[in-house]
């Protein structure tokens, strides 16, 4: 039986990351797992979708050639900025006691739907929504789970609805479209990155996801179980590798490895690792900089001092600041810098911890469990709740056509040796075949026959030159008795 293969595609400012992987029991095994550099995406939004294609095409191609397959859909990350967060509420009456069912609670988000609709702009649309609590005639902030089954005469509901901006899935499905993948399902899930990467402890004790990325910082706030607050950062680690690029005067790809070897916060809690100097020379001027590790930590926390303050401000807005029973957990690209976490634990007091996916959900080598490949774990989690068809189909295998070169009578005559000396006479006889009227007009005489050529002998054939590696695998295993012991190499 075929397997069903999961493509999930997470486009970021800095990098693409690409993941394929099949259902098995309880997890999801991951048969292909690759980050390639990204084009065209500044705080991840898409700006240019013509260089997001060409880099796009460059890692389907390779995922594709790896595995043996053409990928022809895929679940695609929406952008964490410029989401729009706002409160919906609909109430739908039974007409009696009845049970309340699933069809009832999708009335009630249809309803919640359509009174956002209303005011939203012509360039927006709806990405999803999330369910903080319903009530029935005797009770009310019941979880989804709880009131299914119950028996009322009316139910409530209060949603919290994600908007964005149409442009940004129409610049997806262009993107995608260059690479001939039809079917790119833009994903705006923030529930999904809480169950890969949080435990339902926290979900429920109250916890802020922190997803640090490159171009831009989301932060997702949980509480008894759901989601409560949602907002995106247009800051990321990109600026960090942009300040260390202004102060040394380097390249930007220069700044970024620097950044990944010796960057990290606190520089008063460095030890002597903070007195280390770093050299660095520019190929091109000759230009040479040194910076201590000290003073490239000093500009590190500075900037990441601002972010961890919009972070703080967005919790102090989300109305939980005082709830957070569990803390701070971090995820993303520039989750692993030295010493994040107990800058956080310092600004803010409350705990912090570094998340990944987790082997219990996953199936996979070493390489996916880190920060920076949480986000498309969770599209190929989504993925496996939602969809049951196969992300691709088989390759199909290019038929290659053997040309046999044109040669001359004269030169089939050589190659061919000897093998017309058996053909009839008539057959080595030239010129143009006499009609049949030709002995009416000839009177009785006779066409004369065309010079035969001399046959040219022909070429004994050289004798075939023995390849070495021939030689050394008869060798090997013993194939030709006559071999000795100096034709193994």
């Amino acid at each position: 039986m075929k397997e069903t293969h999961l493509v999930g595609i997470d486009l970021g400012t800095k990098k693409l990351a690409l993941a394929v992987g099949t259902r098995e029991e309880g997890r999801i095994k991951i048969l292909y797992y690759n980050e390639f550099p990204s084009d065209g995406i500044s705080h991840s939004k898409i700006l240019n979708t013509a260089k997001l294609s060409k880099a796009l095409r460059s890692a389907v191609d390779m995922a594709g050639n790896c595995l043996g397959v053409k990928i022809t859909a895929a679940k695609v990350g929406c952008q964490k900025y410029e989401i729009h967060q706002s409160d919906s509420c609909g109430n739908v009456t039974l007409g009696g006691d009845q049970y309340v069912t699933r069809e009832v609670l999708d009335n009630l988000e249809q309803n919640a739907w359509e009174e956002i609709g209303k005011n939203l702009d012509e360039g927006d649309e709806i990405l999803g929504t999330v369910a903080q609590g319903f009530s029935t005639d005797d009770e009310i902030c019941i979880c989804q789970d709880d009131v299914m089954g119950m028996i009322s005469s009316q139910v409530g509901a209060n949603y919290k609805i994600y908007t964005g901006r149409k442009s940004a899935k129409r610049n997806i499905e262009a993107a995608f479209a260059e690479c001939a993948i039809a079917d790119a399902r833009m994903e705006f899930d923030p529930l999904t990155p809480g169950a890969v990467l949080l435990s339902e402890n926290e979900r429920r004790g109250g916890v802020a996801l922190v997803d640090f990325g490159a171009g831009a910082t989301s932060v997702s706030i949980f509480s008894g179980g759901t989601l409560r607050h949602y907002a995106g950062i247009p800051f990321g680690g990109r600026n960090i590798t942009l300040d260390i690029q202004n102060v040394c005067g380097i390249s930007e790809t220069l700044a970024e490895n620097i950044k990944l070897q010796y960057g990290g916060c606190l520089p008063n809690e460095l030890g002597s690792m903070g007195e280390k100097t770093i050299r660095i020379t520019d190929k091109d001027s000759g230009k040479k900089t040194e910076i201590t590790v000290k003073d490239l930590s000093e500009t590190i926390t500075a900037r990441v001092r601002e972010i961890l303050d919009a972070v703080l401000w967005e919790i102090q807005q989300s109305g939980f600041a005082d709830s957070l029973r569990c803390g701070i957990v971090v995820t993303g690209g520039c989750a692993p810098m030295l010493n994040l976490c107990p800058m956080i634990k310092k600004i803010s007091g409350y705990s912090a911890r570094i998340a990944a996916p987790s082997v219990n959900m996953f199936d996979a080598d070493m390489t996916f469990f880190t920060p920076g490949a949480s986000a498309v774990a969770a599209l190929l989690l989504k993925l496996s709740e939602t969809s049951p068809t196969d992300c691709t189909t088989e390759k199909e295998e290019e038929k290659k056509t053997v040309e046999t070169p044109h040669q001359e009578p004269a030169a089939q005559e050589e190659s061919e040796g000897g093998a017309k000396e058996n053909e009839p006479a008539e057959k080595e006889e030239e010129g143009e075949e006499e009609p049949w009227f030709g002995n009416l007009f000839s009177l009785g005489k006779k066409k004369p026959k065309a010079e035969k050529k001399p046959k040219q002998p022909s070429k004994p054939k050289e004798p075939k030159q023995e390849n070495e590696g021939t030689r050394l695998f008869e060798g090997l295993f013993g194939d030709d008795e006559n071999n000795n012991e100096d034709d193994m190499v």
